[in-house]
């Protein structure tokens, strides 16, 4: 995903056309890890604001609003049930937040702050890049 686009750490099946609930989360040096039938069974109160792209219109950037930790329950592809709490680390609860939200038929756009936090890609690269996830994909060669 990243390494042809520079973006995308994962991926849900709807965007592939595949009507299943299963996401691909590709982080940057670790392997892909497949989650069936993810959900998320508890979220942190508190929130936050991040920067969203999206592989479904990879040029337009927004604010969005998440929760700080959630936990997620699924299963593995040998169909054993898993659990894991995700928080800020390497931005995992963003990460699976959106995933998810495919899953249930939301886009980042329909969660999304403000409406004068959309930009376009190159705008997101100018001013913004540095302080998001996708900072650390941008300095590799």
């Amino acid at each position: 995903m990243a390494a042809t686009t520079g973006y995308g750490r994962g991926i849900a099946a709807p965007q592939i056309g595949v009507g299943k609930r299963v996401i691909f989360v590709q982080l940057p040096g670790a392997e892909a890890w497949p989650l069936v039938n993810p959900e998320i069974t508890w979220r942190s109160a508190e929130k936050i604001v991040v920067w969203d792209a999206c592989l479904s219109f990879l040029s337009i950037f927004m604010q969005v609003e998440r929760h700080r930790e959630i936990v997620v329950r699924y299963q593995d592809l040998q169909g054993e049930w898993k659990e894991v709490r995700a928080g800020e680390q390497r931005d995992l609860s963003e990460l699976l937040q959106h995933e998810i939200d495919h899953l249930d038929g939301i886009l980042a756009v329909d969660r999304i702050t403000d409406i004068r936090t959309m930009c376009t890609r190159e705008e997101f690269e100018k001013r913004y890049r540095a302080g998001s996830p996708y900072a650390v994909a941008a300095t590799k060669g």
